[in-house]
């Protein structure tokens, strides 16, 4: 998880705390003896990652969001981002499919939440908000709205292309996102 957020084995106490000093994370025989269950929920909750996913038990990593139909619960889901984490970025990108086909035809918004900083560096979350049938004019009026939204919240969203094997393969939230601590700007440059 840390790697692919482009956090370094040696960064990670700075960056995750509890007590945990580089000699902690020097092999991976010394972190899981250092692994307690604050530590690990302390983690899934940094990087909105699935603890179920991270014990082994289920194939998601990141939870999705289903704001469908559902403006006022997108409203309320950002504007709590806000609250917990007022002073960093929010950035969003919303993936359209490249193919008309009209039964997998999702589009996909994620948004890159900078969680604190290593150096200079930042380091993100990401949030997984799918289920936006593309082609189907309610379905983008709804989306429209929810982009509207994040961009009264000062969530910039800019958009990019995939084939929809691509989206849908993202929005199952069974890729880890991270790219390296690139961010989501690396979407569809290194496919």
């Amino acid at each position: 998880i840390f790697e692919n957020h482009g956090v370094h084995r040696n960064q990670i106490p700075r960056f995750i705390g509890h007590g945990l000093s580089v000699r902690d994370v020097q092999d991976d025989a010394s972190l899981l003896a250092k692994l307690d269950e604050p530590l690990l929920q302390a983690v899934c909750e940094r990087f909105a990652i699935s603890r179920e996913w991270l014990d082994g038990v289920e194939t998601q990593i990141h939870p999705d969001q289903d704001f469908y139909k559902k403006p006022k619960v997108f409203a309320d889901f950002i504007q709590s981002l806000r609250v917990k984490n007022p002073e960093n970025e929010i950035i969003g990108v919303l993936i359209a499919p490249t193919e008309r086909n009209w039964e997998e035809d999702e589009a996909l918004l994620i948004l890159q939440e900078t969680i604190g900083f290593l150096g200079k560096k930042p380091i993100y979350r990401y949030h997984l908000c799918n289920n936006w049938g593309f082609f189907y004019w309610k379905a983008r009026a709804y989306l429209t709205a929810c982009i509207a939204m994040a961009w009264k919240q000062k969530i910039y969203v800019h958009g990019t292309y995939m084939p929809n094997k691509k989206i849908a393969q993202l929005a199952l939230g069974e890729t880890m996102l991270g790219w390296q601590g690139e961010g989501i700007w690396e979407l569809g440059h290194k496919d």
